[in-house]
């Protein structure tokens, strides 16, 4: 083990100075990807079963035992849905309005590590593929000079400076495949909770809709009777 440790700063040290920017870039992806990928489970844990519970209470017609839900246990979904019984009795747009824009603040922490994750993707391939070509530009100008003094460089050196100028594309891949895979399974995540969210939107403007109208019935009708 002490061997292959050994072995792999060796190999970080030949790479070149860009292997720093590398390193640096992979310490930002696995801070964000990991921390996206947490914060990512807690919010998606439980969310099918509060929506159901806030629904279940609202579809009995009993708001504040509905607000009570929602605020039992601060997380997403019952803040998004506690935004629209807040609203209960205006339109269904207005109400839907408001949960949106209530989830989209929310959401946006979310999202920004996504656009993280994508730019640390592109930019490690594109700091490899220029410390590679950085690299080759110095082996050639040194070949050259060595030519005019005839004293060309033997094979085995040019092909240990090859090598070594691959270090950095071979470091830059590396940190975007992991960061791409990160991507990708934070923005699938992401995306399914911004579904769930969505869905569970429509349903509780749907329900405090109808909750409106019966309240708006009874009241014609009470006053009818008197």
């Amino acid at each position: 083990m002490t061997v292959i440790v050994a072995n792999g700063w060796q190999l970080l040290f030949k790479a070149g100075p860009m292997i720093w920017p590398l390193l640096l870039l992979s310490i930002v992806v696995l801070a964000t990807g990991l921390r996206q990928w947490i914060q990512l489970a807690r919010l998606a844990k439980g969310l099918d079963a509060r929506q159901k519970q806030v629904l279940d209470v609202l579809r009995g017609g009993t708001l504040k035992e509905a607000m009570a839900s929602c605020e039992s246990v601060p997380d997403l979904m019952g803040e998004v849905l506690k935004a629209g019984i807040l609203k209960f009795g205006v339109s269904r747009d207005m109400i839907t309005g408001v949960m949106e824009e209530t989830f989209a603040r929310r959401a946006h922490d979310l999202y920004s590590r996504l656009g993280i994750l994508s730019f640390t993707t592109n930019a490690a391939v594109l700091v490899g593929i220029l410390g590679t070509v950085n690299a080759l530009v110095v082996l050639f100008q040194a070949a050259q000079a060595r030519s005019n003094a005839l004293s060309p460089l033997a094979a085995g050196d040019m092909a240990g400076a090859v090598w070594q100028a691959l270090l950095t594309t071979v470091a830059g891949l590396f940190v975007a495949v992991v960061s791409f895979a990160f991507y990708s399974f934070c923005a699938f995540r992401t995306n399914a909770i911004a579904g769930q969210v969505e869905t569970a939107i429509a349903q509780t403007a749907n329900v405090l809709q109808q909750l409106s109208e019966l309240q708006s019935q009874r009241g014609a009708a009470d006053d009818e009777n008197v």
